[in-house]
């Protein structure tokens, strides 16, 4: 955050603002009672900004000028801190302390000034005591996700033979081939004063140990590389919603899948930060070209970002407040020039799993890495619980097992001090949903009695003891001798959990204003492919398409309808379409209408729209209306449409330009 000005000898920050998790404070001597309890109650709401973090700048004014103080002013300073951080079951950590120069007329005899950036973090003491920060890691299949997977949650270098890799891998055969064909997800947990609490911790045997002695807690789900698993990895981002992406690039080259995987980051709008893995062993001059390759890609018309390599701690909290930048175009006064694009800065690190180069400060980022601001946050935790159902398990003793994500409302288990809601689960083969009640909630191997929105968790589930007298508002709560098991063979991945009957309905057809991205012909009618709608992957069939066909950069309405049996979808979802595992056929959209198994009306005219991560300006142009609803599901009413190619439209693999070989520096904007 620390800015050089014009002025050589001068140093600022932005100005400080009232919203977020940064305060700014000259100094914090000689506190009153009454300033201390004013104090105490800012920082409470700065905590609360930041999801239980706050980052305190201490010698600084308002305006962002670095005053500095003294040796003894910041020692008290930081006591009152401390103090203040007590009241509130939190912690300090120092995370950067520097000198201020001298400004022009000082006395060069005065004793030196210093300013600190504080790290104020809860403690464990709730249910709710942790920080949930989860990030996907993408790549190609020679990247080293596994590798560096294992660096993180086991603080002990690779051995370049695969060692570290090995503890990452689920199945003998991946062991055997080092290649990943299913997801694994691991923890890397950092207590309230900043230390990394992972398996090389003394005290830390399991996960749970990493989750009771951590505040931030950062989720680590490693995905598959290889082409043929392709359609698992978007399955994996589409269902687990990351917060953040780590794109790990091979310092020597990046391959096809690696493209792939960034194009899907830039669609859908998911921030992320590269890693370029293997700098160990690779000459300086594929080092330099792959970075620029990359840094074409990135500042390219699909991405617009700002592309900033982090050489040190400096540069990590300078990145930091703009790696969740809004798309807008923005301007960033640390950085010195203006965010744009779907991610705003991409932060870039090069690291060796081997040799360990800049693996500390790749571990200080996850430790300083902010859960990005939802606006909805407050309306979605007073809403009707909406849960989708990613991963079905049987545990003995226990039952049936579900984990997935809260997107909306809350869910509180039979046993809670709070009334237990009666749940709706489906929808089924036959469209209906039925009654249960969540008997156990897990969250990180740790028992809880209620999970909120934004929150991912396992749930023993039961079926709820129908009757005819009792509606879900007054029915009393079951004891546990009439609660009936939910056999396994019932569930499948992609149902949902739903708070009232009014949500409960399955839909077997769903409307979508589309944006094709690529397709090797055209889009045309009975064409089949596979969706993927937070965690539902299923086959649909084209149904109906406004206008004869979709070529590459089309936009237009489509209706598809599920093969095999309904899926629970809510207008406003994006989701993604493929067909087959070359790629044939790469779309975008968003869910505008939901239908029953008879529908077969035409779709009702929608406003245009723009797709994440695509540019609002390129967009299907009609000169017809479309037909009124009603008939059957024959061809389109007799007015014609006619589109307008989106000639500029980025494709879903970002393909990078042939480039010299600059050096390796963040390039300017």
């Amino acid at each position: 955050m620390f800015q050089q000005t014009s002025s050589p000898q001068r140093i600022t920050l932005p100005p400080e603002v009232e919203e977020g998790n940064v305060e700014y404070k000259l100094k914090l001597v000689n506190i009153s009672d009454e300033r201390f309890v004013h104090l105490v109650t800012q920082m409470k709401w700065r905590l609360a900004e930041g999801c239980g973090e706050a980052l305190y700048e201490i010698g600084i004014a308002d305006n962002g000028q670095l005053v500095g103080l003294s040796s003894a002013d910041l020692a008290e300073s930081l006591r009152t801190l401390e103090a203040m951080a007590a009241h509130l079951d939190a912690d300090c950590s120092i995370v950067r302390q520097r000198q201020v120069p001298p400004r022009h007329g000082d006395d060069l005899n005065a004793e030196l000034r210093h300013v600190a950036e504080i790290l104020v973090r809860k403690r464990v003491d709730s249910e709710d005591h942790f920080l949930e920060i989860r990030v996907a890691i993408l790549g190609g299949s020679d990247a080293g996700k596994s590798t560096l997977l294992g660096v993180l949650t086991h603080s002990e270098l690779d051995n370049g033979l695969g060692r570290a890799r090995s503890r990452a891998f689920n199945h003998k055969h991946e062991l055997e081939s080092g290649r990943t064909s299913s997801l694994a997800s691991d923890l890397v947990g950092f207590a309230s004063d900043g230390r990394v609490v992972n398996y090389a911790t003394t005290s830390v045997h399991t996960a749970q140990d990493i989750v009771e002695q951590s505040s931030k807690i950062v989720t680590l789900t490693d995905t598959c590389g290889l082409a043929k698993f392709l359609p698992t990895t978007i399955a994996a981002i589409t269902a687990r919603q990351p917060h953040f992406a780590m794109l790990m690039v091979n310092a020597a080259h990046w391959t096809e899948m690696t493209r792939e995987h960034l194009g899907m980051l830039l669609v859908l709008k998911i921030p992320f930060f590269v890693v370029v893995t293997k700098v160990d062993c690779t000459p300086p001059d594929a080092i330099r070209n792959t970075l620029a390759s990359l840094i074409a890609v990135l500042k390219g018309p699909g991405g617009r970002a700002l592309p900033y390599i982090c050489k040190n701690e400096d540069d990590i909290v300078a990145v930091l407040p703009h790696l969740a930048a809004p798309p807008a175009t923005s301007y960033s006064p640390s950085l010195g020039s203006s965010t744009r694009g779907t991610g705003g800065v991409v932060p870039i690190f090069l690291v060796s799993s081997v040799t360990g180069d800049n693996i500390p400060l790749l571990t200080k980022f996850l430790n300083l890495l902010p859960q990005p601001p939802a606006a909805d946050l407050a309306e979605l935790a007073v809403a009707e619980t909406e849960f989708q159902v990613q991963d079905v398990y049987d545990v003995p003793s226990v039952g049936t097992v579900v984990g997935g994500h809260v997107l909306a409302g809350s869910i509180a288990t039979s046993r809670a001090p709070r009334r237990p809601q009666p749940l709706f689960l489906g929808p089924f083969a036959d469209g209906t949903f039925r009654r249960v009640v969540a008997r156990s909630i897990h969250r990180f191997c740790r028992a809880v009695h209620y999970v909120r929105a934004n929150q991912a968790a396992t749930v023993a589930l039961a079926y709820w003891p129908e009757t005819e007298t009792e509606d879900e508002g007054t029915a009393a709560v079951p004891s546990t001798q009439t609660l009936q098991p939910v056999p396994p063979t019932d569930l499948r991945r992609g149902m949902v959990l739903v708070g009232s009957r009014a949500q409960a309905t399955g839909a077997w057809t769903i409307d979508v204003e589309l944006h094709l991205l690529y397709h090797a012909s055209e889009l045309t009618r009975d064409q089949t492919t596979v969706i993927y709608c937070g965690s539902v992957r299923a086959a649909a069939k084209v149904d109906w398409i406004d206008g004869d066909g979709l070529r590459t950069g089309d936009r237009s309405t489509v209706r598809f309808r599920f093969v095999n049996h309904p899926e629970w979808v809510r207008p406003g979802m994006t989701l993604l379409a493929r067909e087959g595992r070359a790629g044939k056929m790469k779309c975008v959209g968003t869910v505008l209408r939901v239908g029953s198994e008879d529908e077969g009306a035409e779709p009702a005219p929608s406003p245009p729209m723009s797709p994440a991560g695509l540019s609002p300006g390129r967009r299907t142009r009609r000169t017809s209306k479309s037909p009124p609803l009603g008939g059957g599901g024959g061809e389109p009413g007799q007015g014609r449409r006619r589109r307008t190619r989106s000639k500029g439209s980025p494709p879903l693999t970002a393909r990078a330009p042939p480039s010299p070989s600059p050096s390796p520096a963040p390039a300017e904007s």
